[in-house]
């Protein structure tokens, strides 16, 4: 008899810091927004970036700065787990609902993983 399948954790946006969200999506994109910001923000990557380039290439783009920013890892709960791991603030993660509850077991990372994007505000906008 098979199981019926575990629920994934929930995730929610409501975790994050109430500071604004911006796509940085190039260590100059990073440096220009953080050379202009009077208050703190949060950087995020592009969606799947995070699957596509590495967390070597996250650490650049950030400028060492990732405790304070947000991964997109696709469907690679492993990516997200050395993310966190390694101290990146928070992922996001769509990985199937065992995979999200098996991250979900560490309780440092229950609010850091998050299976949906929260709505970035626009760089231009400022």
């Amino acid at each position: 008899m098979q199981k019926n399948p575990e629920a994934p954790p929930t995730s929610s946006v409501s975790h994050l810091p109430l500071v604004p969200i911006y796509v940085i999506s190039s260590q100059n994109d990073y440096r220009r927004h953080a050379h202009h910001a009077v208050t703190r923000w949060i950087a995020l990557s592009p969606e799947h970036a995070g699957a596509a380039f590495g967390l070597k290439w996250w650490f650049s783009v950030t400028d060492g700065n990732y405790q304070y920013s947000i991964l997109d890892c696709g469907a690679s709960a492993a990516l997200a787990q050395d993310a966190l791991n390694l101290g990146v603030g928070w992922v996001i993660c769509r990985a199937p609902a065992a995979q999200l509850a098996a991250l979900a077991t560490n309780s440092l990372f229950v609010k850091r993983v998050l299976t949906e994007r929260p709505a970035p505000h626009s760089l231009t906008s400022e």
